[in-house]
Formats: C-alpha cells, sequence, structure tokens
C-alpha cells in the first residue's frame, strides 16, 4: 500500500456513516490486532519513504552530472572567448596598421602627383620635344646602312 492509498483509506474512513446493524463488539478491534495494523502501516510508509529517498537521490545524482557538464561547457566557452579576444585585438591591430600604411600611401601618391604636375609645368624643366634634325648633327651621325628588306 502507497502513501497515497493509504491516506485515501483514512480519509474515506470518517465520512463513511457507522453501520447501524453491526454488533458493537465485532465494530471494536481487538489490541493485538490494532498493533500489526500499525506496524504493516508502518512498514508500508518506511518502503514508500525508502523508495522516494532512492528517488530524490538518482535526481540529485542526474543534476549533479548536468551541474558538472555545464561548468566544463562554460568553461570551454569562456576559454574560446578570450582566444577570440585575442584574434579581434590583433586583427584591430593590423587593420590600424593597414590604414595607416594606406594614409602614408595615399600621401606619397598625392606628392608624387604634385612633383609631376610642377615638372610638366615648370619653364625651367628643358623641352623633350625633338627637333628637326640639321646638317652639322646628321653629319655627327655615324652611318648606318638600311638592311635590304627581302
Amino acid at each position: 500500500m502507497s502513501v497515497t492509498a493509504f491516506l485515501r483509506k483514512v480519509r474515506q474512513q470518517p465520512d463513511a456513516p457507522p453501520p447501524a446493524e453491526a454488533p458493537s463488539v465485532a465494530a471494536e478491534p481487538t489490541p493485538a490486532s490494532s498493533a500489526t495494523s500499525i506496524r504493516e502501516t508502518i512498514d508500508l510508509l518506511e518502503l514508500d519513504l525508502s523508495a522516494m529517498i532512492r528517488e530524490v537521490a538518482a535526481a540529485a545524482a542526474s543534476v549533479r552530472g548536468g551541474a558538472s557538464a555545464s561548468a566544463e561547457a562554460l568553461a570551454a566557452i569562456r576559454a574560446r572567448t578570450e582566444s577570440l579576444a585575442a584574434k579581434s585585438q590583433d586583427a584591430k591591430r593590423d587593420a590600424d596598421q593597414v590604414a595607416g600604411a594606406t594614409v602614408e600611401l595615399a600621401q606619397s601618391a598625392s606628392e608624387i602627383d604634385q612633383q609631376v604636375r610642377v615638372a610638366v609645368r615648370s619653364p625651367t624643366t628643358p623641352a623633350r620635344r625633338r627637333k628637326p634634325p640639321t646638317a652639322a648633327s646628321m653629319a655627327l651621325r655615324p652611318h648606318r646602312p638600311k638592311s635590304a628588306k627581302s
């Protein structure tokens, strides 16, 4: 008999009216049968409590295992997060270096562009235009025979 069944039985007894035709001698339990009934009830309660204790112990072990697994998972997540943070800092540093190098490159390109523009417009720069050859310059050139084309 489980605890709940016992409690139902106890609850039902006060609600039930006593039988009118029953002799009073039969309704009174003997002290021996009353003691036996109490012992059986206590034994059943002990069995039910033992089963409940085992279930609680099993549940506690399950919770302990789950908590341990959660702690391990959190430790792994923490380690990965720290690694990711370090890599993020490295990437930021590298991006800052690339940005700085890009700015320097842009400045250099601008300076070169300005120098080229100044050099092209400057009147002191010698002209690079070819002048037509003069007779004197033609005389100074070595003579190269033209190759015969076949």
